[in-house]
């Protein structure tokens, strides 16, 4: 027994090796040695043999006595072999378990990481970027790609992806038309080569110095968002009120505090990431259904202040329209997974206005208006069952994927 192992060799399981790498080897050494003599020595044939002297052979060149040495020769010889053969193996294969417990023990590799940069004509941001993604990742000392995905630009923006394209860690993909922000991140994921996966925007707006600090939270978290929420965040005023109702309305769908519903800077596990592909939209609102699809199914999300500047270039996003998309989405992304808390608020102000309608009518009127309220309160009853119904379909049917 040695160390932390506490079982024979040859009982215990490949993946419980010891720490202490060279007494953990000396000992399979000697148990390997042992097993082997004992193999290997018997009773006629062994090093140990006496000489032919000792025994009454009466020809001192017999072929009996020359046929013995010849057999203790090779007998020798090949115990040597297979001798330094199972100290070989036993080597070789003690440093394999080391390697794995390596993996996952108390001192892991990091975790590789793929940068994806969606970008739809932004030609005068991308060397810059590239430049400052590449300074931030090195300083992280993990193994990384950084993928711009070209989303059918009109502008230069093809030509400055093509002058960077030849640099080590940077691919480019392209569309040769406009397919949108979530298709592009969609594109890129599916390209990805390492296990964590990070998004953030070419147009100069996030702190692409603090993605290592972002990256290093994945130690404890599933997802860990850049909330924009720090003293130099500049946000336009036509847009607040709309997404402070929109942030509103996802924590109370969510039954969580948000700080910040769709940053662009943002680090996940590609395989989680994975598995809501099949409901990730292909427009602005990807970042917004992977924050309550995340939520919703209990995986840890850190949100990290960060400031937000002045984006370089013109924005994408049209105000009303993609507002209103926001919208919507919250409300079938929280369907999909907590329908209760969508039917169950529905359905208690159907009751309480069939329940108003009728003191109303009997007070003020002097009669009764039965028929509504008996039909706005059996549609506030229907409505609950199918929500009932739909929340017992979520829990025995969760999601799996696309």
């Amino acid at each position: 027994m040695w160390g932390r192992c506490r079982r024979p060799l040859a009982t215990r399981p490949r993946e419980s090796t010891c720490a202490l790498c060279k007494r953990c080897a000396d000992a399979q050494n000697r148990e390997t040695e042992n097993a082997v003599i004992e193999t290997l020595d018997s009773p006629l044939i062994s090093e140990d043999a006496p000489d032919l002297g000792s025994f009454a052979d009466p020809v001192p060149n017999s072929p009996i006595r020359e046929k013995h040495r010849r057999d203790v020769l090779s007998t020798g010889a090949r115990r040597s072999a297979v001798l330094a053969d199972a100290r070989h193996g036993a080597f070789a294969d003690h440093a394999g378990r080391s390697a794995h417990s390596s993996v996952g023990g108390a001192e892991p590799a990091l975790a590789g990481v793929s940068v994806i940069v969606p970008c739809f004509n932004e030609e005068g941001c991308i060397a810059e970027t590239a430049r400052q993604i590449q300074d931030a990742l090195r300083q992280s000392g993990r193994p990384f790609e950084i993928l711009f995905v070209d989303d059918g630009s009109t502008d230069a923006t093809g030509n400055a992806l093509a002058a960077i394209e030849d640099e080590k860690r940077i691919r480019v993909l392209r569309h040769s038309r406009n397919r949108g922000y979530g298709f592009s991140l969609k594109h890129g994921i599916e390209h990805a080569a390492h296990e964590l996966i990070a998004i953030i925007d070419a147009d100069g707006t996030y702190p692409i110095a603090r993605l290592a600090e972002l990256i290093d939270g994945m130690e404890t978290a599933d997802m860990v968002v850049g909330a924009r929420v720090g003293k130099n965040v500049s946000v336009p005023l036509a847009r607040r009120p709309a997404k402070w109702a929109l942030r509103r309305l996802a924590c109370y769908l969510a039954e969580y505090e948000i700080p910040d519903l769709n940053s662009g800077m943002r680090i996940m596990r590609r395989d989680v990431v994975r598995r809501f592909v099949g409901l990730l939209p292909d427009g602005f609102s990807f970042t917004t259904t992977i924050t309550l699809a995340m939520l919703t199914h209990g995986y840890e999300v850190k949100y990290v202040p960060i400031d937000y500047a002045r984006r370089i270039g013109r924005s994408s996003i049209r105000p009303v329209r993609d507002t209103m998309n926001f919208f919507s989405l919250i409300v079938r992304t929280v369907l999909c997974f907590k329908p209760l808390r969508v039917f169950a608020p529905a359905s208690a102000s159907l009751f309480a206005t069939a329940v108003a309608v009728a003191a109303i009518s009997k007070l003020a009127f002097g009669q009764l208006a039965d028929v509504t309220s008996v039909t706005l309160a059996m549609s506030a009853v229907q409505l609950l069952g199918i929500g009932l119904v739909a929340d017992l379909i979520d829990r025995r049917v969760p999601y799996a994927g696309g």
